[in-house]
């Protein structure tokens, strides 16, 4: 049994659809046939994300990651402004809270776009707020490898200065560090 939505060939005693989770009755479903059997398959629009709306998803995203690092960053800073006013002045404290807050907020923010980009979500918070998917060049969800590439391909970006410029100029709207992953940005919104 084929769904008439997405084309997901179905068990016949199946009452959903495995990939779209359509309700599988009389009208939603053909038996014998693939749903455009005969005919080419529907083409479905897409919008990439444009420059301003990937912007305003990454300054969310960064006052995201600034409170998590500042959250727990503020224990090491008092410990270190105790040990400066009121023990015997420590300059070694002092370098190893900021040592430890910049560690974190790299650490953080690794994770952060690493993880929900390859995720379910396929998105960080910033980006899902927007309605924008990161996929492949093929439209799949990424892997935490090529999550990977793309977070320190962002890096080269910033160093170069024109990598995110990129974004609104390149026909797929993709930056260095899209190029570099072979990643795309979506946007529900069209």
């Amino acid at each position: 049994m084929f769904c008439s939505q997405c084309g997901t060939e179905n068990s016949p005693d199946a009452r959903f659809c495995s990939a779209c989770g359509l309700a599988l009755n009389d009208l939603n479903a053909i038996s014998s046939r693939p749903p455009h059997f005969g005919q080419p398959p529907p083409r479905i629009s897409v919008a990439y994300a444009g420059f301003w709306q990937r912007a305003l998803a990454l300054l969310i995203d960064s006052m995201i990651g600034m409170l998590a690092v500042s959250l727990f960053s503020m224990p090491l800073g008092m410990l270190a402004a105790h040990s400066l006013f009121y023990n015997t002045p420590s300059l070694w404290m002092l370098g190893a809270s900021l040592s430890m807050s910049n560690l974190a907020g790299m650490l953080f923010f690794w994770l952060y776009f690493t993880l929900m980009e390859s995720g379910p979500w396929q998105a960080t918070i910033g980006k899902r707020a927007l309605g924008l998917k990161v996929t492949d060049e093929d439209g799949r969800r990424i892997s935490w490898g090529r999550a990977n590439a793309r977070y320190w391909g962002k890096i080269l970006s910033m160093i170069m200065g024109i990598g995110y410029l990129m974004v609104a100029f390149t026909s797929k709207k993709q930056g260095l560090h899209d190029k570099l992953a072979a990643t795309l940005v979506f946007s529900d919104n069209k």
